[in-house]
C-alpha cells in the first residue's frame, strides 16, 4: 500500500513539475526589435555625445513612433535653452536602425538593449573615439 501511495504521489509531483516550467515559458514574452513593435509608442531619455568613451555632452530626448517608417523627436541639450523638435524617417533591420533626419539622431544605431519597456541604441562608431548613445524608457 505504502508503494502504490509512494508511486502515485511520484507521478503527481513530476506532472506538476513539468506543467509549471510549461507555463513559465508561455508567459515569457519575446521582444523582437522591429519597426512593427516601435510604432504608435512613445520614449523619453537620455542622449549622450561619448569621446574615448567618456561623457562629453548630454541631453534630454523623446521619441514618437507614429507608424512603421516616420517619427518625431524632441531633444534638448544641458546647454541649450530651449527643446528643438525634428520630424525624421528610420528602418529596422535585425539590431541595425537607420534614422534619415537631421543630427542629432541622424544615421545608422545599433541596438544595444531592448526588451519592450527600455531601448538602448549606440551609433556605429561605438567602437572609434567619438560616439553617440541614446538610452529610453518607453513611457506608452
Amino acid at each position: 500500500m505504502n508503494i502504490i501511495k509512494t508511486l502515485l504521489l511520484l507521478s503527481f509531483s513530476t506532472f506538476f513539475f513539468s506543467c509549471s516550467d510549461e507555463e513559465d515559458k508561455k508567459t515569457e514574452k519575446e521582444f523582437i526589435f522591429s519597426a512593427n513593435e516601435l510604432k504608435q509608442t512613445e520614449w523619453e531619455g537620455e542622449i549622450l555625445y561619448l569621446t574615448n568613451g567618456e561623457i562629453d555632452s548630454k541631453g534630454s530626448i523623446r521619441i514618437v513612433f507614429y507608424t512603421e517608417k516616420r517619427g518625431v523627436c524632441e531633444y534638448k541639450f544641458d546647454y541649450n535653452i530651449d527643446p528643438e523638435t525634428i520630424s525624421f524617417e528610420y528602418e529596422i533591420s535585425d539590431k541595425f536602425m537607420y534614422i534619415d533626419g537631421p543630427l542629432p539622431i541622424h544615421g545608422n544605431w545599433i541596438q544595444q538593449k531592448y526588451n519592450g519597456n527600455s531601448l538602448e541604441i549606440a551609433d556605429s562608431k561605438a567602437a572609434l573615439t567619438n560616439s553617440r548613445m541614446i538610452k529610453l524608457k518607453r513611457v506608452n
